[in-house]
């Protein structure tokens, strides 16, 4: 439905999808508004994101739902009987292929299409423009030109060539490399075939020309020359015969008619004159495109290779190749963490009072991110470490605002599959011995590698061990992916201390450690069960995140709660993962080169 002056909208359009619609619209420009204040957008990007997938999928329930019961609608004529009636008696509107110019019809395109161009542009006078006239009037002259020359195999094998191999093959299913290579064996053969279809062409093309026994002004077109007429030669000439004896007895037939049937008929002698002159060679060919194929196919019989299968020690002697996308490894920057003297009660008074403290105007350099973290803290990070210490120097006699370099955590990876026979406490040894690239790092370094703890494997002949390493150990790790142990190539992957405790759903400690008194499902978010006891587990429509609808009533947001609180896709335990990471010193991935020119023009040596 379209309205006066309006945007076109489906008829299934609701007054809910256009609040879900202006909904998302106002979020996206408080977002944009809190790019340009620098202010912390990562929740508004998530709200925005859920809202975004909650409106499309209500649109594409909204049109299965309208288009259903379109298809499902029950009345006189449903709308497949209607469509097919309409299909059926419609006619297709096609322009007009017939014109009468002077009582007289054109009998094909071509005249009517001239016919058009003589009425609305008519052609110029010839003492106007007889350069025009004498170009027009040797148009229709056929050019007197000498035959082709005949085919040579060279030429033949050339243009086989270049076919190409994946084109699809036409009726008589050759290929353009089965064709190749048919003519690679008997090039004599295909050779004289091509210069014999180049004689039939000319033969047909002579015929067609010199043929003139129909009447020019007749109203009927000629019917066109046909070169595969093979059979029934009699039974046309019969037919022939019985038009004219019957038009010459002087039945009940006008005279216009008598005279187009009498031109048809001659039309008819002509073409089995023409046809008969071609069966002969026609009949040739078919001889021998029957001899081709079958020489064809033998050839291919012997030419069959068969294939090799890859036995079990070959496939396993070839090494693995490397994964096409390798899963990016974190990276951290240097931070500082900013702590107002006085009470603030906004985010935004935080970030004016880090404002007020410092100034970047006369440093070649500026903060690379903003972030207000819990407790009215800020979170300030740099490019280099040199840039982070200048800014803690300036700070210090601020009044405003407290700075302190932020402490992260070492990260930690984790190995997985490690045999059962290979004891843990000699694995920070063997890792030692075994991998030369670590050997340096773990022994100029105290504590470089420990183990924390175990985890179990699904093979309970395995086991997994989480280590906490440096940045610069848990980086050569990572980059590498896998890790010598014993008789193993051990896979190695990122390990995240995030916990989450299945009693009261928080975070930061397990269900052994938990103080808290409320105790809610983890399905339908329900005070009075736990999931253990939950009547709704088959239910997937009762899901309900505790955390996202706590959230949600707290912060006055609206997170997607269509989900369990411990699933990975909840936008809570997302962020609590991501601060997480940032916590986390995981060494940075800027890299410095440094080039050295030599004056003599020697090869150049980079760092």
């Amino acid at each position: 439905m379209r309205g006066k002056g309006g945007k076109y909208k489906p008829p299934w359009w609701s007054e809910e999808l256009e609040a879900q619609k202006l909904e998302i619209i106002k979020l996206h420009h408080r977002i944009q508004e809190a790019k340009r204040r620098g202010l912390a957008i990562e929740d508004l990007v998530q709200q925005h994101m859920t809202l975004k997938a909650a409106y499309a999928q209500n649109l594409r329930a909204e049109s299965t739902k309208s288009f259903r019961d379109f298809c499902s609608l029950q009345t006189k004529e449903n709308v497949w009987s209607l469509t097919n009636r309409l299909l059926k008696e419609s006619t297709a509107r096609r322009p007009p292929t017939t014109l009468k110019i002077n009582n007289k019809f054109t009998a094909d395109n071509y005249e009517t299409a001239t016919a058009l161009l003589n009425h609305f542009y008519p052609p110029d006078l010839p003492d106007t423009d007889p350069r025009h006239h004498e170009l027009t009037a040797h148009l229709d002259d056929t050019l007197d030109t000498n035959d082709e020359p005949p085919f040579t195999s060279e030429e033949v094998l050339e243009h086989l060539s270049l076919m190409n191999p994946n084109k699809a093959p036409g009726l008589d299913n050759l290929t353009s490399d089965i064709c190749l290579q048919f003519t690679k064996n008997y090039p004599r053969l295909i050779t004289d075939i091509m210069n014999r279809r180049q004689s039939l062409n000319k033969m047909a093309c002579t015929d067609t020309e010199t043929s003139g026994i129909a009447n020019e002004n007749s109203p009927y077109h000629r019917m066109p020359t046909s070169a595969s007429i093979l059979e029934g030669l009699n039974s046309i000439t019969t037919i022939a015969n019985n038009i004219i004896t019957t038009i010459s007895a002087g039945r009940s037939v006008t005279s216009d008619s008598k005279k187009a049937i009498i031109e048809m008929a001659h039309d008819i002698n002509r073409i089995i004159r023409e046809t008969q002159i071609k069966t002969e060679y026609t009949a040739n060919i078919i001889e021998v495109k029957e001899s081709l194929q079958n020489t064809i196919k033998e050839e291919i019989s012997k030419l069959s290779i068969r294939t090799q299968t890859k036995s079990y020690a070959s496939v396993a002697s070839t090494p693995r190749p490397p994964p096409s996308n390798p899963a990016p490894t974190h990276a951290s920057k240097p931070a500082i963490i900013v702590t107002p003297t006085n009470k603030v009660n906004s985010r935004q008074e935080v970030i004016e009072s880090w404002r007020k403290s410092i100034c970047f105007k006369s440093c070649n350099y500026a903060p690379s991110k903003l972030q207000v973290i819990s407790n009215n803290k800020l979170r300030v990070e740099f490019d280099t470490c040199s840039q982070r210490d200048d800014a803690l120097e300036r700070l210090k006699s601020a009044t405003t605002v407290n700075a302190e370099a932020a402490r992260k955590m070492n990260p930690m990876v984790i190995l997985k599959g490690v045999s059962n026979d290979v004891p843990s406490e000699e694995l920070v040894s063997i890792i030692t011995g075994q991998n030369d690239e670590l050997r340096d790092l773990i022994n100029n370094t105290d504590d470089a590698l420990c183990l924390r703890f175990k985890r179990k494997n699904k093979n309970p002949k395995l086991y997994n061990a989480v280590f906490l390493c440096n940045p610069t150990i848990w980086r050569k790790i990572m980059d590498s992916g896998r890790i010598n142990v014993d008789h193993q190539r051990i896979h190695v992957e990122n390990f995240c201390p995030f916990i989450q405790c299945f009693s009261c759903l928080q975070f930061g400690h397990v269900q052994g450690k938990c103080t808290n008194n409320i105790h809610p499902c983890s399905h339908c978010a329900a005070g009075n069960h736990t999931y253990t006891n939950c009547p709704n587990k088959a239910n997937k429509s009762a899901t309900t995140c505790y955390n996202c609808q706590m959230h949600n009533n707290k912060f006055n947001t609206k997170f997607d709660t269509q989900h369990a609180a411990t699933s990975f896709s909840c936008p809570r335990v997302k962020a609590m993962k991501e601060r997480i990471n940032q916590r986390i010193d995981y060494g940075s991935t800027n890299k410095i080169k440094i080039i050295q020119c030599n004056i003599d023009r020697s090869k150049s040596c980079q760092q």
